[in-house]
């Protein structure tokens, strides 16, 4: 559930939606053991806020109500590549990056706080690598700061991330290290349009999921098991 990175988990490459209802899409694609729910151009700032623009709590609420997110499911959330890219450094420069990182995460705990009294399990996928400098420009993705200022800032925002998980009882997944060299330059092999993973980052997820134990194996099948 969240933005546009959702579609990284079903395994294709490229951006291809289908509507489904209130303003929710799915991929076109599917990856098992996936379902996929992309709620648009969402913030991790605004998950709560009833009056965005993108609005992540009715839509949350909406599939809550309806049943699309059933009791003891395992909910994988992915929100903040946005504010990272787009609004987070140009917040910084009138407070600092550590308080804005922890506003933003403030909000998105209520959120994941919100689904764990839903009696969901919350996995919280941390933002990936940001664009790199030489990626063309495009007025529908726009971003602010250069790459080592955004891939630092991701690097803290997954640090703080993880420390809410241990302390609040959800997991918190990231990859972001398999995405960056020594100098926090984005590997962008592992992208299809500069912005978005593809399906050449599906093993880095795989070995993460392995690691926390969301993924184990039994013989020969995949079993689930956070």
């Amino acid at each position: 559930v969240g933005d546009s990175h959702t579609v990284f988990f079903c395994g294709q490459d490229f951006l291809s939606y289908k509507k489904l209802k209130n303003g929710i899409t799915t991929a076109c694609c599917a990856l098992k053991p996936f379902k996929n729910y992309h709620l648009g151009a969402c913030l991790a700032f605004n998950t709560m806020n009833e009056n965005a623009s993108v609005n992540t709590f009715k839509k949350t609420k909406f599939m809550l109500e309806n049943g699309w997110l059933p009791e003891n499911s395992i909910v994988l959330t992915s929100f903040g590549e946005i504010d990272i890219r787009v609004h987070l450094l140009k917040r910084a420069e009138k407070t600092s990056l550590e308080e804005e990182i922890d506003n933003i995460l403030a909000n998105y705990l209520e959120y994941i706080k919100m689904l764990q009294r839903h009696r969901l399990k919350v996995i919280v996928w941390a933002p990936v690598a940001s664009q790199d400098d030489d990626c063309p420009k495009d007025e529908l993705l726009p971003s602010y700061g250069s790459e080592y200022e955004r891939n630092f800032a991701t690097k803290l925002f997954g640090e703080k991330l993880q420390k809410l998980a241990d302390e609040h009882g959800f997991l918190c997944c990231s990859i972001f290290k398999y995405l960056v060299d020594e100098n926090l330059k984005t590997k962008t092999e592992y992208y299809v349009d500069g912005y978005h993973l593809g399906s050449k980052a599906l093993p880095f997820m795989a070995k993460e999921f392995l690691d926390k134990g969301i993924f184990r194996v039994e013989g020969d099948t995949l079993k689930i098991g956070y």
